[in-house]
């Protein structure tokens, strides 16, 4: 199979564009005399490339030729595959194509992706994958009927809630750096202003300013994430999860559901109060970009109750958040001394700058955080623990963000006990679960005391043979 011939023009007008434009900022009547010559030679090359492209399958595997120089062979097992995607950007759309990418658990290297595929032809080798692996991992039920295996269940269909959901992701930050803002505008007034009248004013219109400022940016995080998330739809076909999405840029893939390193269940402390919640998946893949730390994180419920997000997350990975055990109460004293700390140091600074014009007022901050330490660490614990159950290990861990997470045991591929320098001051460890995913969001079990870290590890570990045996 070939790509389209369209990726001919398209791929000649890139790669000369740029060099010309090169040439021609450099010295014009270079960039004129060149012109013809450099774009034979582009399109040329490109001509080749196409005719030494080849995509195929052979023996249940997908093989893809390249070169024109050097010869390239990748051979990727279906077995293998993740998840499959399919992205047409603006720029695809206008043309018609469409880019398919693979990836598998090997990363980056293990990871192919079909460019300039004609739209019917990236939806033909789309299902061509999928249902090689149907008949990889079904053997046993070949004789079931096309008709059945063709048929999609609606999981998931973000309709209205879209708005919601776009208002309510970014809130939080918008919030948080609004309150930034006004901090720096109060500050920078007091260092500027010479009388009472000056300081009023010049607060006043900084702070003005600064919720603007913050206004604008959340709108267009909260515009971004309209556009991205438009038209969010999930449908399930047998046990592998099928999305589609995007205003501008369209994007559609599959989650195989075996392919599932762990769950995860976030809820910003906004959409806790509004009883919403989002669920994730985490597979061993790694992602170009899934906007969370350019993981292989999929989005499954962007925004819906959370009843309904955590009764999908018992149906696919037995989350429940029952018997929740809590870390400790040494835990909870550390966190109420840094809370102290931190507001001692910033009692300090701002005690400073009353010296040089900041008006005595701002000490009721850093005075207010003395107060309140005692309850923030009892909400910071009250949002961290973990059980362990019969066939996985639930973590939830954050009160801004909060997020549990559901870990099969069978998954799990190092458990580490690390006790950092300001822990061994307290006799206390934290617990990382690290599967197959993206190491950046490994759950942890965090500020265990140490006897109590090294025996959970144990039974981790104890679990996991148990799940493989």
């Amino acid at each position: 199979m070939k790509l389209s011939k369209k990726s001919i023009v398209l791929n000649t007008l890139q790669n000369f564009g740029a060099v010309f434009v090169f040439l021609a900022f450099i010295n014009p009547l270079i960039g004129v005399v060149l012109f013809l010559p450099l774009l034979v030679i582009a399109g040329g090359y490109q001509y080749l490339y196409w005719k030494n492209y080849n995509f195929y399958f052979e023996g249940g595997d997908l093989k893809i030729e390249s070169g024109v120089i050097t010869k390239n062979k990748l051979d990727i097992p279906v077995r293998r595959i993740q998840d499959i995607d399919v992205k047409r950007g603006i720029f695809q759309r206008i043309f018609s194509i469409a880019q398919v990418n693979i990836k598998t658990a090997g990363g980056d290297v293990s990871k192919a992706s079909l460019k300039y595929l004609e739209e019917d032809q990236a939806e033909e080798v789309r299902q061509e994958l999928r249902d090689l692996k149907n008949r990889r991992e079904k053997d046993s039920e070949k004789d079931q009927s096309t008709e059945e295996a063709s048929e999609p269940e609606k999981f998931y269909q973000i309709g209205d809630s879209l708005v919601t959901y776009s208002l309510l992701t970014g809130a939080p930050r918008s919030i948080l750096l609004g309150a930034f803002f006004v901090i720096v505008a109060i500050g920078v007034s007091g260092f500027f202003a010479t009388s009472a009248v000056e300081m009023a004013l010049y607060s006043t219109g900084l702070i003005i300013t600064a919720v603007i400022l913050s206004g604008l940016l959340y709108i267009a995080g909260a515009l971004s994430k309209y556009i991205q998330y438009y038209d969010f739809h999930v449908d399930r076909r047998r046990d592998v999860f099928e999305y589609e999405r995007g205003m501008i840029n369209k994007e559609g893939g599959s989650l195989p559901e075996e392919k599932i390193q762990k769950l995860e269940v976030t809820e910003n402390f906004l959409m806790r109060y509004m009883g919403y919640a989002t669920l994730k998946a985490e597979t061993a893949g790694v992602m170009d970009k899934e906007k969370i730390s350019g993981t292989s994180t999929k989005v499954l419920i962007p925004l819906d109750s959370r009843e309904e997000v955590y009764r999908h997350a018992r149906e696919i990975g037995e989350l429940e958040i029952e018997d929740i055990e809590n870390i400790g109460p040494v835990a909870n004293e550390r966190y109420r001394r840094r809370y102290l700390l931190l507001s001692t140091v910033i009692l300090a600074g701002v005690t400073a700058l009353t010296f040089v014009g900041l008006p005595p007022g701002a000490l009721i901050m850093p005075l207010a955080g003395f107060l309140i330490a005692g309850k923030a660490s009892d909400l910071k614990l009250a949002n961290i623990g973990y059980s362990m159950r019969e066939n996985n290990l639930i973590v939830i861990k954050g009160f801004w963000n909060r997020k549990t997470y559901a870990v099969p045991y069978f998954r799990v591929q190092n458990l580490v006990t690390v006790e950092s320098i300001f822990q061994r001051r307290w006799n206390l460890a934290t617990v990382t679960i690290d599967t197959a995913g993206s190491r950046i969001i490994n759950p942890q079990i965090v500020d265990l005391e140490k006897e109590q870290a090294y025996r959970i590890r144990d039974q981790l570990f104890d679990k996991f043979n148990d799940s493989i045996y």
